[in-house]
């Protein structure tokens, strides 16, 4: 007895809708995604309401820092100052976070970043201000600033950067020292981090 097999009649392929086509995204819309959280802000160092923060926050957006300068003597850190690259390929100093009435009785030091460099690591002391620097790119080169056996070394500090953040931005405060008014230290370090 033959069985008579019932063919189901194919459905008619149904054509895929095609998607509008995206354009690729922007560097600028990669890096809004990649910042979810961010800029995160660290905290180092004392912490008083009533002290004189600064900020280099007027920088545009899309900086790399690429220089630091400290001004320092064997007791504490009394200022910086940053230079940034900006997008368009131009540099642009931030403002000198400094105050005290005679800088060149200071000693001062430099860190400089090549384009392809970033601060990978960041530790140091305080107690009143702070005492002493030290800062490690991701290409290995260490920068200290200040004394590591001055009278700021009492607490010690690290800066919690992921292998993916390096810091595009200062920020901080000052506080006035001894007699003489116009003489202030850096007590505060904060940085503006960015994942990239």
């Amino acid at each position: 007895m033959d069985q008579a097999v019932e063919k189901k009649p194919k459905k008619p392929e149904e054509k895929k809708k095609e998607e509008p086509k995206k354009e690729p995204k922007s560097k600028e819309e990669i890096q809004k995604e990649q910042q979810s959280g961010y800029p995160r802000r660290e905290v180092k160092g004392r912490t008083d309401s009533t002290l004189e923060e600064f900020n280099d926050e007027k920088i545009p957006q899309g900086q790399k820092l690429n220089r630091i300068t400290f001004w320092y003597d064997d007791n504490r850190i009394y200022g910086l100052k940053a230079y940034y690259s900006l997008p368009n390929g131009s540099d642009m100093p931030g403002k000198e976070h400094l105050k005290v009435s005679d800088k060149a009785k200071l000693k001062s030091g430099s860190i400089e970043l090549a384009t392809d460099d970033h601060i990978s690591h960041i530790m140091g002391t305080y107690k009143q201000s702070v005492g002493y620097l030290k800062i490690i790119t991701a290409k290995g080169k260490t920068h200290e600033f200040g004394n590591l056996k001055g009278n700021n070394v009492d607490h010690d500090f690290v800066f919690d950067l992921e292998a993916k953040e390096y810091p595009v931005s200062i920020f901080g405060a000052l506080d006035e020292f001894g007699k003489e008014p116009t003489v202030f230290g850096l007590i505060l370090i904060l940085l503006l981090e960015i994942i990239i």
